[in-house]
């Protein structure tokens, strides 16, 4: 979106929401980028009661607000290992009446990410990391188990053995999404926690993306001169096995010869009530290919169209051949021409549909 569409929401919400955009960026961001605001509405299931009224995200909302702020995480910084044996725990009834677990086992979850400046460049936060102790937890629990006047939870070394399995069977998850939150934290300016009352607002977030936009106008600007066509087309066999496979570096996937199109004829039509041949499959080339000579041009620029809409391209893919589509003067056939990247979207479509089954 536009910085004053992206401005008017945060606007809007600025009242009744807590804001975590970040207005000096949505103002500063590059021609190159452009600014999301984005505005999440939790559920109070969405958080973990910590206790002290203090309310933490749980694994979907941290997912929610990352993706919301832009924030990536570093595959290869990232992950959880455990400290101790799981065999060294053992729970035993103390004098006072309580339960208290000894031994050692913690899970330790580290992740590092990153997020878009302005100007495109990345910021990267400090490598994170947060310490599960399921023996520490589960001793808290059980000495305020201990305090309560409605009875105790935890009467039997079968109960507090219980409480233990359950909390080594989320300490992973829990050590990953401490980890994370704390990335987030970084990054984004979340407080450590939230209170109960926080939770029913709405929250709004900002991050800063590529503007596509902006790449697909430079690249019809480029287009409109010969040589900037000859120039993009050069690039694009270049970069064919990133686009669009190896298939397609290698010069195997080739436009159909002009001869072969212009022999195809349209079928008799389809009586009422019966499919197509291959109706079931989206081949958007085939109108292309089954026009007659005039109309041929046009159907495969529609046929394009449907391939750029259907979600099936890359963002990168959909760069390359927008301009190819707008541009009234791309050949029908020939290097670079229309029926080229129609060829080239069918086999994008033929390798995902053998990918699938």
């Amino acid at each position: 979106m536009d910085n004053t569409k992206a401005l008017a929401i945060l606007n809007q919400s600025a009242s009744k929401g807590l804001v975590f955009a970040r207005r000096e960026e949505i103002e500063a961001v590059a021609p190159q980028y452009e600014p999301i605001v984005t505005v999440i509405d939790f559920e109070p299931t969405d958080f973990v009661d910590v206790g002290m009224g203090n309310m933490y995200p749980g694994k979907s909302a941290t997912n929610r607000i990352s993706d919301a702020a832009g924030v990536s995480f570093l595959r290869d910084v990232g992950g959880t290992r455990e400290v101790g044996s799981w065999s060294s725990v053992k729970v035993a009834k103390q004098p006072g009446g309580f339960w208290q677990a000894t031994g050692e086992y913690k899970v330790i979850g580290t992740a590092q990410g990153q997020r878009l400046k302005p100007d495109g460049t990345p910021r990267l936060s400090s490598i994170r990391e947060y310490e599960f102790n399921v023996v520490d937890r589960a001793n808290e629990d059980f000495l305020k188990d201990a305090g309560r006047s409605d009875g105790a939870k935890y009467t039997s070394e079968v109960s507090a053995l219980k409480h233990l399995y359950e909390l080594k069977k989320f300490a992973t998850q829990r050590a990953s999404t401490g980890a994370e939150l704390g990335v987030v934290r970084e990054l984004v300016g979340l407080p450590t926690a939230f209170k109960k009352d926080q939770i029913g607002r709405p929250m709004v977030f900002s991050q800063i993306v590529e503007n596509n936009s902006f790449k697909v106008g430079i690249m019809r600007e480029i287009m409109k001169s010969p040589d900037g066509r000859q120039a993009v087309v050069g690039a694009l066999f270049g970069a064919a096995a990133a686009l669009f496979g190896p298939q397609a570096a290698a010069g195997q996937i080739e436009a159909p010869p002009a001869a072969q199109a212009a022999e195809r004829q349209v079928g008799p039509e389809p009586e009422a009530g019966t499919a197509s041949p291959g109706s079931e499959d989206l081949d958007f080339g085939q109108a292309a290919a089954m026009a007659p000579e005039p109309d041929q041009a046009e159907a495969a620029r529609n046929a394009l169209r449907d391939y750029i809409a259907s979600g099936m391209l890359s963002a990168q893919q959909i760069t390359v051949l927008q301009p190819a589509v707008d541009n009234p003067g791309t050949p029908l056939d020939g290097p670079g021409s229309l029926l080229y990247y129609l060829d080239l979207c069918k086999k994008q479509e033929e390798m995902r549909k053998r990918r699938a089954s």
